[in-house]
């Protein structure tokens, strides 16, 4: 589990909270200071190449499931960063993506494909992607995986 550790004096939460939110700045999927559906869609249809095109759908449902659920309530998300052991405070950096990015990549990682399996790893990939897949809905499985908290 990844602690707390300081970059030159900053908290690590902060710098992956800002390189999270240059990442969809940059990518242009930021609509009304918030990550835009359809811009999100379109961005994994041009990118998803057709050799691993196993990942559109898995990265489509989690946007969606990441959306209703984590995003629904940005005071929610705010709030939960804002405390230890994240330290994010709202002045410094929008919480809001680094909850999105790091919920897409856990959802979709908990209902990749088949196809994406290699048969060599089947077995540590399975256990972990059954973990993954009992993180809950809420900020309590984020908390375990990153924050190191039981």
């Amino acid at each position: 589990m990844v602690k707390n550790m300081s970059l030159d004096g900053k908290n690590s939460y902060l710098v992956v909270c800002k390189v999270s939110q240059i990442i969809f700045n940059d990518m242009k999927l930021v609509k009304d200071n918030t990550v835009d559906k359809d811009a999100f869609l379109k961005m994994v249809d041009k990118y998803v190449t057709k050799d691993v095109e196993f990942w559109k759908q898995p990265l489509k449902d989690a946007f969606d499931h990441c959306q209703k659920g984590l995003m629904s309530d940005l005071t929610k998300v705010t709030d939960f960063f804002s405390k230890a052991p994240f330290n994010i405070k709202k002045e410094d950096c929008d919480a809001q993506y680094v909850a999105l990015f790091t919920c897409i990549h856990l959802d979709s990682f908990a209902n990749c494909p088949t196809a994406a399996w290699k048969p060599t790893n089947e077995k540590a990939c399975s256990s972990m992607k059954t973990w993954f897949g009992k993180c809950g809905t809420d900020f309590s499985g984020i908390k375990k995986i990153i924050g190191g908290a039981n």
